[in-house]
């Protein structure tokens, strides 16, 4: 249904106030996880493709079902993040905010995953799949972590 469920109990602002900078960074990359400030990213095709496309709406059969379309080399496409981060098959409970949950790292939010946590023999695995990424991701976090200290914790910086 596309709303976002809270596990029982849940208490972020209690979260926020007792948690690290580590927990704190994580709360903030599952709200973006949610609601990604960047919701969609456009690429090109490296080999011929061939993708099952819905052709309707609201109608899969009546409206002619869905088709399968190959799409050649070199074709533009554009992916949207806000539904790649909802995927059941990478989230766990996609629609449940869980800044805990251990494939946060998945995420496409800053147009592919924040940092590998994939086993093999490059290091950064994961991130060689999606090597478009955000050069200011963790700099937005860092960001938005101020802000929300300032108005949550009256930690504001002081003027020099």
């Amino acid at each position: 249904d596309g709303l976002v469920t809270f596990p029982s109990g849940y208490d972020g602002l209690a979260m926020w106030k007792d948690g690290d900078s580590s927990t704190r960074h994580n709360f903030i990359r599952e709200v973006c996880r949610l609601d990604p400030p960047v919701t969609s990213a456009t690429t090109s095709f490296v080999a011929e493709k061939t993708i099952l496309l819905y052709n309707g709406v609201g109608c899969p059969n009546a409206c002619g079902g869905n088709k399968e379309t190959t799409f050649p080399k070199g074709t533009l496409n554009q992916y949207t993040l806000s539904m790649a981060n909802r995927d059941p098959a990478t989230f766990l409970e996609p629609q449940t905010f869980n800044p805990s949950r251990e494939e946060l790292d998945k995420a496409l939010t800053w147009n592919g995953a924040f940092k590998s946590t994939a086993p093999g023999p490059e290091p950064d695995a994961l991130a060689a799949q999606y090597p478009r990424i955000c050069p200011g991701r963790k700099l937005s976090i860092y960001i938005i972590e101020a802000i929300i200290n300032a108005l949550i914790l009256e930690d504001a910086p002081t003027a020099p």
